[in-house]
């Protein structure tokens, strides 16, 4: 709802409270107090901004905090001392942040935290330092072709050549940063840029454009003086909103133990009911994964019986190629044909093991291949437990050529030439 304000005083009303009660019992501690001290830092308190990042970065349990956030947390520590005049201790936590980022990877925030060294390193006087900064943005910016990394440094060169009253030099920074500010359509990002550029025309008697500059400059200000006016006196009514509240919270606080004892019933409650449902859920998995097992074996039997068969039909085809047409050869023949021939019984009975130990995969099969034949269904079953082609001709009682046939058919569907891709595929499936 963008209502910033209101949200930083709940957030205050309810650490207050929770300080009352008691930390112990309050989770996530640290990032609580990192995200009050941003909604603070981004309203413009920073005093009290820094009180609660500080408690946010210390606290024993900051390992916790996300390393990204911990980064922005020291940042704007940073840029909230350097706002309230503490210059040393504004860089140190800078550097700190570049160390953090250095050691975590963070590249993008290491050189923010890097280049908001600038304003310190200025109000210190250190200019070496500072047109260090103004190289390293200005050569990126060269370098990606970024005009506002190039304003930016500009913008720096010139800050650095007016503190040293070397007018000539930074007006012709200044100006530049202006002409790109202009052109990258980031003129209220360098507000305080108009402001210098005013400094440096009045004081080269150029009084024209020291006027246009500085009203340009107060037109900016005002409007941004005119939002942070609106955002602390929305802070300061919530603000003045707790007072009110105060009643109810020493209500809330006498019904403490009250709360307490009402949650842990419903949390031993809640454990147990939980205990009682993956207790059940356990059971019925290990049911299903026993009747998939006891499917597994019964598949593998079924397929070893095949192949055992087979053998006997090869060793059949065998006898009957050395026995005359006698008795005996019409004997082989009858054990022949009964070898053969697979039930329709006999191949519902595999289909129902054979679904067990690969749930879904006929639907999956017939949504992958539309139209698919019952011929071919029985193929892909069949290569799906790795059975070779004489094997599949004697469990369906069917010739190897018609075997091939029906394969061909299958790498048509999924429009292969490879036997063996057709069969990744399927296993795939």
């Amino acid at each position: 709802m963008k209502k910033r304000e209101e949200a930083v005083q709940y957030c205050l009303n309810a650490i207050r409270v929770q300080e009352s009660l008691g930390l112990q019992h309050f989770g996530g501690l640290n990032n609580f107090y990192i995200s009050l001290g941003e909604m603070l830092f981004r309203i413009g308190h920073y005093t009290e901004a820094l009180a609660y990042y500080h408690k946010g970065v210390v606290l024993q349990a900051k390992d916790t905090v996300e390393k990204g956030y911990f980064a922005h947390a020291l940042n704007a520590m940073g840029i909230s001392y350097k706002n309230t005049e503490q210059y040393d201790s504004s860089l140190q936590l800078f550097y700190k942040c570049m160390e953090h980022c250095k050691k975590y990877n963070l590249e993008d925030l290491y050189y923010m935290a890097s280049d908001n060294r600038f304003d310190p390193f200025l109000e210190l006087k250190k200019y070496d330092s500072c047109r260090l900064i103004a190289d390293d943005l200005y050569g990126e910016g060269v370098k990606t072709k970024d005009d506002f990394l190039i304003a930016m440094g500009c913008f720096m060169y010139g800050r650095t050549a007016l503190r040293q009253k070397q007018f000539t030099e930074a007006y012709k920074w200044l100006n530049k940063s202006h002409e790109l500010a202009e052109k990258s359509g980031a003129k209220r990002q360098f507000v305080r840029m108009y402001k210098d550029l005013a400094e440096t025309c009045d004081s080269l008697n150029m009084t024209k454009q020291a006027y246009n500059f500085y009203k340009y400059y107060k037109y900016l200000q005002d409007s941004t003086d005119k939002s942070g006016l609106v955002i602390n006196s929305n802070y300061l009514f919530a603000k003045a909103s707790f007072e009110s509240e105060q009643v109810e919270f020493n209500r809330l606080k006498l019904k403490r133990k009250k709360d307490i004892k009402i949650r842990n019933t419903a949390l031993i409650g809640l454990a147990l009911l939980s205990m009682a449902a993956l207790w059940w859920l356990n059971k019925k998995r290990r049911k299903a994964l026993a009747g998939r097992d006891e499917a597994e074996k019964q598949l593998a039997l079924f397929t070893h019986n095949i192949i055992e068969k087979d053998n006997r039909i090869e060793t059949l085809q065998a006898e009957l190629e050395k026995i005359g047409n006698d008795k005996a050869t019409s004997e082989k023949i009858d054990e022949l044909s009964r070898q053969m021939i697979l039930t329709e019984d006999d191949w519902l009975r595999f289909q129902a093991l054979f679904n067990k130990v690969h749930p879904g995969f006929l639907n999956r099969l017939k949504g992958k291949a539309a139209g698919i034949t019952e011929a071919e269904i029985r193929m892909a079953s069949l290569i799906k437990i790795r059975l070779n082609t004489k094997q599949i001709a004697s469990m369906q009682g069917i010739s190897p050529d018609s075997v091939h046939k029906t394969r061909q058919r299958l790498r048509q569907r999924f429009a292969t030439t490879s036997t063996s891709e057709l069969e990744s595929i399927i296993a795939g499936i």
